[in-house]
Order: C-alpha cells, then sequence, then structure tokens
C-alpha cells in the first residue's frame, strides 16, 4: 500500500542521515517489494550492499541498473571496486574492464592507476608498469580513495599511488635501488600516505 511505501521511504531517507545502512537495506528492500520496477531504488540499494561489504547481491542489482543506462559511471566505478574486492580471476578481469571503460568514456590518471592495480593482481606487471609510468609522468592532478590501517579512508595523490606500486613492482623484481626510489617519491608526493 502507498502508506506502507512512504513509511518505509521515511525510514530509508532517516537511516541514511544517521548512516544506519542496515536498517535503510530493509526499508529499500520493502520499497522495491511495492515498487520492483523503480530502477532509482535498485540503484541505491546495490551501492548500499556493495558498501556494505555484500558484494553479490550488490553486484547482482548493480548489473540490472547498469542495463537500463551503461552509462550510470559512479554506479560502474563502484561495482569495478567490488569486483577488485573478490580477487579471484573472473571477477578481476571484470574490474579491469570496468576500469578501462571508465578510462575511455570518462577519463582520468585514477582509472589507469587503477587499471594497473588490477594488472598487477593478474600477473601482469610489464603492462601495469607502463600505466604506472604514464600515471607519474602525466600533469593531471587527481585523488583515489585508499584505506588505511584502521578501516578508515585516505585520499591520495594518484602520483603517489602510482610511485608506491612502482616500488612494490621494483622490490618484486630485487632492485632495491629503484623500490627505496619509488618509496621516497611517492612519501614527497604524499608525505602521510599510509600503504
Amino acid at each position: 500500500s502507498q502508506c506502507t511505501y512512504d513509511t518505509n521511504k521515511a525510514l530509508y531517507e532517516r537511516s541514511l542521515e544517521l548512516t544506519d545502512y542496515g536498517t535503510a537495506l530493509v526499508a529499500l528492500n520493502f520499497m522495491l517489494l511495492e515498487d520492483s520496477t523503480s530502477m532509482q531504488y535498485t540503484d541505491s540499494l546495490a551501492r548500499l550492499y556493495m558498501r556494505s561489504g555484500n558484494f553479490d547481491a550488490g553486484l547482482s542489482l548493480g548489473k540490472k541498473v547498469m542495463d537500463q543506462n551503461e552509462k550510470n559511471y559512479s554506479l560502474m566505478e563502484l561495482m569495478a571496486t567490488a569486483y577488485e574486492y573478490k580477487g579471484d580471476p573472473p571477477n578481476l578481469t571484470k574490474s579491469y574492464r570496468h576500469y578501462k571503460k571508465l578510462y575511455e568514456e570518462v577519463g582520468g590518471e585514477k582509472y589507469l592507476l587503477k587499471m594497473a592495480q588490477v594488472g598487477m593482481l593478474q600477473g601482469s606487471f610489464e603492462a601495469a608498469k607502463k600505466k604506472l609510468e604514464e600515471v607519474v609522468e602525466s600533469p593531471e592532478l587527481a585523488y583515489i580513495e585508499s584505506p588505511t590501517s584502521d578501516g578508515g579512508i585516505q585520499m591520495i595523490n594518484v602520483k603517489a599511488g602510482a610511485y608506491m606500486l612502482l616500488a612494490n613492482y621494483y622490490f618484486s623484481e630485487g632492485d632495491q635501488n629503484l623500490g627505496v626510489k619509488n618509496l621516497e617519491l611517492a612519501l614527497k608526493v604524499e608525505p602521510e600516505y599510509e600503504a
């Protein structure tokens, strides 16, 4: 009924204000039972699921939304991240494809950095290294979210992220000098960087 729908909508909006995502998920689910055609609520539910770590449910709903609007770039980015977190080879491939599409259609060094990061997870070290070198040579100033040891999020300069990944690459190749040099460059760009 419309009354139940409106009550759940009010509960959903209030839950978001209070960052009570569990209650927001329940309210959104009830709203979708009343109106399963609402892509706006399906999109919101997909995002909430992915942000709360329920990647399978979030990705499933996200695919439905993307089928209706393939230019929903913010959802595409969140899905790319969720696929990356899942971490197995098929999902890393999906993650890479999403980041590649974002890079091609939206542009921005942060997507090039993410392509390199996922590429390294896939074992494509030389291709990733080329992308990282392109990021550090770019004049673009961009930032990307990165997790901290206490579970928080830090915003880091993409160049610092690229230098850090290059340092990891060189250390894994046994080149301590270039590893240390890139680590120092990362900290020069972003002194508070917590890798």
